[in-house]
């Protein structure tokens, strides 16, 4: 269990379903640190990055795969992703969600071209 919570992180919760279908442990990193995806992908990168050469394997929601690839590129992470769901969700259902995704794929497109074109060092290494 993380923090106080009563109820099991989602690194705990999928790497429960990972291994009932399964996946050895050793093939498994649990990372619950980080507060948002850019970090979690950064503490993997500084972490691990140079002793794998194959590509990691990154489980998410739909909504957050085209998210989760742009930002893993961005730094640089060689993977492959893998719907965390069975079945598509209905986008009209869940508006709001793929609303939230896009303006965040928007706000990292943003900075990555604002960095570049003002060539701020600073600013490059919070978003890569």
């Amino acid at each position: 269990m993380s923090g106080s919570s009563l109820l099991p992180s989602e690194a705990e919760v999928g790497r429960t379903a990972l291994r009932a279908v399964g996946v050895p442990a050793a093939n498994l990193i649990l990372e619950e640190q980080s507060h948002h995806t850019l970090e979690n992908l950064r503490r993997y990168r500084a972490t691990f990055a140079d002793s794998r050469l194959e590509p990691v394997l990154l489980v998410t929601n739909r909504f957050h795969l085209a998210r989760c690839a742009l930002l893993a590129t961005g730094q640089g992470i060689p993977h492959q992703l893998c719907a965390a769901e069975d079945q598509r969700m209905q986008p009209i259902r869940h508006a709001s969600r793929l609303l939230f995704e896009v303006l965040l794929i928007h706000w990292y497109i943003t900075g990555r071209i604002l960095t570049a074109l003002l060539g701020s060092h600073r600013l490059a290494a919070r978003i890569r």
